[in-house]
């Protein structure tokens, strides 16, 4: 899947090993995941202090579905 998407002009990939499960327990407890660095296009931050909106948006890119695959 990765050589086929860098075959096709694909020009950036990353991978983040969180579920999204993690992702929202650390958005409803941010005290016990201080830790927990999401790597974005280049930079990386700690999650819990991003602001809610780009939060919201590196859990909705974790999971992807290969459908009927």
């Amino acid at each position: 899947m990765i050589k086929a998407y860098l075959e096709q002009g694909g020009k950036h990939i990353q991978f983040n090993f969180v579920s999204r499960e993690m992702l929202v327990k650390a958005q409803q407890n941010p005290a016990q995941f201080r830790g927990l660095v999401a790597r974005m296009a280049g930079y990386r931050a700690y999650f819990t202090q991003l602001n809610g909106a780009v939060q919201d948006e590196v859990s909705a890119r974790t999971e992807w579905s290969l459908g009927g695959l």
